[in-house]
């Protein structure tokens, strides 16, 4: 009798524990979810912010982070490289002869075209990849971009 005590006991243990571990990843990856959409770090946490150059995997890990697929993020890093070399801080104020355009950041989105857009979030990395996820329809069109038009992009993917 006291063993099956000791044995109901002892599998009661375990059942909490059990459910302790279940809340403990599901809280994990929460926060994991929670840190990649506020732009908080990525799965690599690239700094981020004004100044910076960003390196092909740096830019296609944010996309991914943004939900564009792993297969389609490399044409999204390629397009920033083509626009702006990766840095955060490049601006294209008029820069085309004729166009109305007011581009910044990484991947050089058109403030005038895209208003919901605030040049701190297209300089912000995570922001940025948001912001260019959603233009790109999560990756499946790129062509807001004349890179990706004129075959630039073209240049800086990885062979």
């Amino acid at each position: 009798m006291f063993q099956a005590l000791l044995a109901i006991d002892l599998g009661v243990r375990l059942i909490g524990l059990a459910w302790k571990l279940r809340m403990l990843i599901l809280i994990i990856v929460a926060a994991r979810l929670v840190v990649g959409y506020l732009g908080l770090g990525g799965l690599g946490a690239a700094p981020s912010g004004p100044g910076i150059t960003y390196s092909r995997s740096q830019l296609s890990e944010a996309l991914q982070v943004a939900g564009v697929p792993g297969d389609l993020a490399p044409i999204g890093a390629a397009v920033a490289l083509a626009e702006s070399g990766g840095r955060s801080d490049a601006v294209c104020d008029s820069c085309v002869p004729g166009v109305r355009e007011y581009s910044v950041g990484p991947w050089q989105i058109n403030l005038y075209a895209h208003p919901d857009v605030t040049a701190s979030c297209a300089m912000e990395l995570y922001c940025a990849a948001r912001a260019a996820a959603s233009i790109s329809r999560q990756g499946r069109d790129w062509s807001a971009w004349s890179t990706y038009d004129s075959g630039a992009f073209g240049a800086f993917i990885a062979p």
